[in-house]
């Protein structure tokens, strides 16, 4: 099989010599993929994949391969989907998965790549600690793979300070806190109305009056 190298990458070729096979047209003068009317593209010289033009999902960060699995619309669910096939296409192993809202520039990368982390981390040792959740194994083994993709992105230069993990946990924390007195009270509101309820049926029973309480 024919093959040409653009930028490091060796790309198929078919008889004519024209790049094949791929689940996105290749536009050879401007060195990239490009589908989706336009929208959704991947550029091999700057080794960066983008949405709408201008939301970039995917990028190389001192040498590995990061992409932004944020679902930030249907429409970017179906370019991440796509560009996962063609970055298996082309052999691109992905190193890191981050969820971030904001476009995958250097900046944004370093501030917020390790939010959402934090975020599932800290949620699910509250859920750990939970008396009520007979089976934790599954929040434990998350535990395990988000610590890994934690010490992968510092590597890479995303920053959290303690003071931020500390500012999440006690926002997370409260927000258990607020949920689980939610329930308390209502079933507290239930409790009652059931009381209420059948206190009224036995005073209906008590004077000669049937009272079917299913209806």
């Amino acid at each position: 099989m024919k093959t040409m190298k653009v930028n490091g990458f060796k790309l198929k070729l078919d008889h004519e010599g024209k790049v094949k096979d791929y689940v996105l047209p290749y536009q050879v003068r401007n060195k990239q993929f490009k589908g989706n009317n336009g929208k959704n593209k991947f550029n091999l010289e700057t080794e960066e994949a983008h949405s709408y033009g201008h939301w970039c999902y995917v990028k190389k960060i001192k040498g590995k391969w990061v992409f932004n699995d944020y679902s930030y619309s249907v429409t970017t669910n179906g370019h991440q989907g796509t560009m996962r096939q063609l970055l298996r296409e082309l052999g691109i192993k992905i190193d890191l998965v981050v969820n971030m809202q904001s476009s995958l520039d250097d900046y944004s990368f370093r501030s917020g790549a390790l939010s959402s982390m934090y975020y599932d981390l800290i949620g699910n040792e509250i859920k750990i600690n939970n008396k009520f959740i007979k089976d934790k194994s599954y929040y434990v083994d998350a535990n395990k793979e988000l610590k890994k993709q934690i010490s992968a992105a510092r590597k890479l230069g995303a920053k959290y300070t303690r003071n931020d993990v500390k500012e999440l946990r006690k926002r997370l924390e409260q927000h258990e806190v607020n949920r689980l007195t939610q329930a308390r009270e209502q079933r507290l509101r239930v409790k009652e109305a059931n009381k209420t309820l059948y206190q009224a049926k036995k005073t209906l029973e008590e004077s000669g009056i049937e009272f079917d309480i299913a209806n």
